[in-house]
């Protein structure tokens, strides 16, 4: 498998993606990498990252920029092995208490530049 565009239970993607660029770290139960996250959405996030974690594994996501500080926890729901854009896309079980204010900040963000 080289490349996943759809998570695996088959259900298309619903929830409107914000593009995001920001160092983090996440953990598995058996990995812990640090990657740049890069879209997310209400529901999921991807992450690019080189060391991957299996699908259907839960993860836990903390940014690293400013401060460190956790973001979410959910499962692994699909994986892109190769190019520039490996990495991961998780769908959010969890989400802490800066998560909905980074989805605002983004959505404004795009919105002015529109």
């Amino acid at each position: 498998m080289s490349r996943s565009s759809e998570p695996k239970d088959g259900e298309p993607r619903r929830a409107e993606r914000l593009r995001h660029l920001r160092r983090a770290e996440f953990s598995t139960p058996k990995l812990h990498g640090q990657g740049h996250l890069c879209q997310v959405s209400e529901i999921g996030l991807f992450l690019r990252c080189d060391e991957l974690p299996e699908i259907g594994e839960s993860v836990r996501v903390t940014l690293l920029e400013p401060t460190p500080h956790f973001i979410a926890a959910g499962t692994v729901k699909s994986l892109c092995e190769d190019g520039p854009e490996r990495g991961f896309g998780m769908a959010i079980a969890q989400a802490g208490p800066r998560w909905q204010a980074l989805i605002a900040s983004l959505r404004q963000a795009r919105d002015r530049s529109e």
